[in-house]
Parts: structure tokens; sequence; C-alpha cells
């Protein structure tokens, strides 16, 4: 009788247990709202980078734009994640292992290729998610044709040289133009909201 009692006590346990583990729901209107805040930092953060990439291929090419990634890229994001925000970037196939894919992002990260492959245009290819009372926006970057500078195939030997110096267990290589290269991550702790 004693056991069952205990039995009974844990079953009764377990489903508010669970409950306790869910992520808190938030409204349509938040939600909408933090998704908006989060593009518009990511056009920002973007713009930065692409600008000063352009600038560094400009100068120096892609040797020159590596270092712009490897120095300047960090320097955004931490300027660009203010008002709560962190802002970083992940792939499935990392240069920096700095960027390396928690593994909720992992799984959003193979549900972009899924949605890739069904045909969705990989600009409108994101996700947003509560995470232990974090809002998580993650935005697909795709691949352009300037990208494969540095992360396609064919890298003249000069790259290659400075990617090995500056990332020796470098993965992010042997894309397509259109191919998702990784994605945008903005958090946002929603406590107050």
């Amino acid at each position: 009788m004693k056991f069952l009692s205990h039995l009974l006590f844990i079953s009764c346990l377990t489903p508010l247990a669970s409950i306790a583990q869910q992520a808190p729901a938030i409204s349509p209107d938040i939600n909408q709202q933090l998704s908006q805040e989060a593009q518009s930092i990511i056009k920002q953060f973007s713009g930065e980078l692409k600008q000063q990439l352009k600038q560094g291929m400009k100068n120096g090419g892609p040797v020159a734009a590596i270092h712009v990634c490897s120095a300047v890229a960090p320097a955004i994001a931490i300027s660009n994640s203010k008002d709560g925000w962190t802002i970083k970037r992940t792939s499935l196939k990392v240069r920096n292992a700095n960027n390396k894919a928690t593994d909720s992002e992992l799984k959003v990260l193979q549900s972009f290729e899924n949605k890739k492959q069904q045909g969705i245009k990989v600009s409108n290819i994101n996700h947003t998610e509560i995470i232990d009372n974090q809002f998580v926006y993650m935005q697909a970057i795709g691949t352009n044709k300037v990208c494969l500078n540095c992360h396609g195939s064919s890298l003249k030997p000069d790259t290659k040289k400075a990617l090995n110096k500056l990332y020796p267990n470098d993965l992010a290589i042997g894309f397509k133009e259109g191919d998702i290269r990784g994605a945008f991550v903005l958090i946002k702790d929603i406590a107050t909201h």
C-alpha cells in the first residue's frame, strides 16, 4: 500500500513538473513586435558588415575581407547588441568555433535546409521560439555570388592560406550560390513582457 501511495504521489507530480518546464507563452502581438525588432537589428548589422566587407574586397580582395570578418564583424555584432538584444551568427558549417550552434540552433538550421528544399526562398526563412524566458529569432543567411570568394569550392591559394591561419578548423567552405550559409541568431530576455 505504501508503494502504491508513493506511485500515486509521483504520478501526480509528473504533470506538474512537465508544466513547470514548458516555455511561457507570449501573445502573437508581442511575438510580431519582437520579430520586427530582430529584423531591424539584422538589417542594421548586415548592412554595416556588407559595407565593411565591400571595402575590404576593394582594398585587398578576399584576404582583406577575411580579416574584416575576423576582427570587425564581432565589434559590429556587439555594437548592434542593444536594447536587451544579443546578436550572433551560426551555421551547420562554422568557420569560427566560437559561433558553433547550440543543440536547439542545430535543429532550427536543419529545418531551414528542409524549408529551402521545399522551395521556400532563403530570405523568407526564419524561426521564433522561447527558450528559458528568452525570445529567440533566427533568420537564414543566403550565399551570394560574392560570398563564394571565401566560402566557395574554388578558393585562391592566398585565400586558403589566410583562412588556414585564422581558422585552422574551418568548415565554412564548399557553398554554392543560393545555399543557406548559416543564420543570424537574436536573443532577448522576455521576463519583462
